[in-house]
């Protein structure tokens, strides 16, 4: 099966990419260096094979994100099984404002382009996964552990923000019901609707909202197992979460098992 990945440079989206190739299916990076894999034995090994096709582009253009869908849909039988997205800014400190990235809606027009540029006569449609964070809602934000809650309120407000965004317009593509506030205009300015299809065109999604990260090591492979807790909601004490984990749970649970989670938005945490 054919999926695209942007924001699969590093991190989440290589980790789950990684896996998705490991069980026989072919990935589609948009990237912004083609030089990122040069050395990367993983990843040449399945560029050898045909199953790794890299595009070169940057996910803020829309032109570069429709080529990337038409690479990924190449070959029978024309179709793109999914798209995870799991864009990130790197952001840079500042003693007033905590940390801030340029642009402020980043991963918001990142995502807008996906959607603006999504392929609604392919036969069958894609399945979104989309990786934001936790403590987002008022709910999950009002559930996190104090000193959580200081720090996403106050050092990642902007990032958050951003994220906030990439929600909301996956709910207008979905036609759910937003019962959150909505995001600045910073983020989405007042015209952004006008970007996607009207209607609910896109139930097949999944956001996913991990806890904090770490570097740790995939637990959930360990030779004792320690599997991590998801929600559909609040979370309780949901402190960390490694990336590899995090991959895992796309990779293994979400694909594998997509009619359990479509539709969701999932809190995931140790």
């Amino acid at each position: 099966m054919n999926y695209l990945v942007v924001g699969g440079s590093k991190n989440i989206g290589y980790l789950t990419s990684v896996r998705l190739l490991e069980s026989g299916n072919t990935v589609t990076f948009l990237l912004r260096k083609l030089s990122v894999f040069e050395n990367d034995e993983t990843i040449q090994k399945y560029v050898k094979s045909g199953h790794v096709r890299l595009v070169q582009g940057d996910a803020l253009s829309r032109d570069d994100v429709a080529r990337a869908w038409q690479k990924a849909a190449e070959g029978e039988p024309g179709l793109v099984e999914g798209v995870v997205f799991s864009v990130g800014g790197i952001p840079s400190f500042k003693l007033t404002k905590g940390f801030v990235q340029t642009p402020a809606n980043l991963v918001t027009l990142c995502l807008l382009n996906v959607l603006a540029t999504w392929p609604h006569a392919m036969a069958k449609q894609p399945k979104l996964v989309v990786v934001t964070s936790n403590g987002l809602s008022k709910e999950t934000h009002n559930a996190l552990p104090f000193l959580l809650r200081l720090m996403y309120s106050y050092l990642l407000a902007q990032p958050h923000e951003d994220k906030l965004g990439v929600e909301r317009a996956v709910y207008q593509a979905a036609g759910r019901e937003w019962k959150e506030r909505e995001p600045n205009q910073e983020v989405l300015h007042s015209g952004w609707k006008s970007l996607l299809r009207e209607g609910a065109w896109l139930p097949d999604t999944v956001i996913v909202r991990p806890a904090l990260f770490t570097d740790g090591e995939c637990l959930a492979d360990a030779p004792k197992p320690k599997l991590y807790r998801t929600s559909d909601g609040v979370l309780p004490s949901a402190w960390t979460i490694s990336r590899k984990d995090t991959a895992h749970f796309i990779a293994t649970k979400v694909l594998a098992d997509w009619d359990s989670w479509k539709g969701k938005e999932i809190v995931i945490a140790y």
